[in-house]
């Protein structure tokens, strides 16, 4: 997953560019992110860092949206929006699988713990405090549509 060379791309705008390029469903994201969470807890040694960290993003949302999603595209054109080769990328897919020891299906606690995680994380950071919440102490932001429309050029 080690790129030769640390990306020029933030994280923030490298999803941003998947969630817009990709047009996968708001739960692979989700999907990607218990992904990655199971490859840290199962491999803690793995790591993660400014050479790996946009191959694994990649990858992750890659897979999810595979398992997930009715449709799809190919890893041609995933490569193409990721900016790597699609053969690294089909390399990457086929480590990633093992890396996740082929476990794919989340149990509906499990997704829900991850969005709840997700949503609260990202309303703190962005108000840097508890941030808002709905009537039901739960966040009212939907992070995945707001990386869309980050993703969407003004004007």
């Amino acid at each position: 997953f080690h790129a030769r060379t640390a990306p020029t791309i933030s994280v923030h705008d490298y999803i941003a560019r998947i969630a817009k390029h990709f047009k996968c469903s708001d739960e692979c994201f989700v999907l990607a992110s218990i992904y990655l969470d199971r490859v840290a807890e199962s491999h803690p040694a793995f790591a993660v860092n400014k050479l790996s960290v946009h191959r694994l993003l990649l990858t992750s949302v890659v897979v999810a949206a595979k398992f997930f999603d009715d449709m799809f595209y190919s890893n041609a054109y995933y490569a193409r929006v990721g900016g790597v080769s699609a053969g690294d990328l089909n390399e990457m897919e086929g480590q990633f699988l093992s890396l996740v020891q082929w476990r794919l299906h989340v149990l509906p606690e499990e997704y829900s713990k991850c969005c709840k995680q997700v949503l609260v994380t990202s309303k703190q950071e962005r108000s840097g405090c508890g941030g808002e919440r709905g009537l039901a102490g739960e966040p009212t932001v939907d992070v995945i549509k707001e990386a869309r429309e980050w993703a969407v050029p003004a004007g």
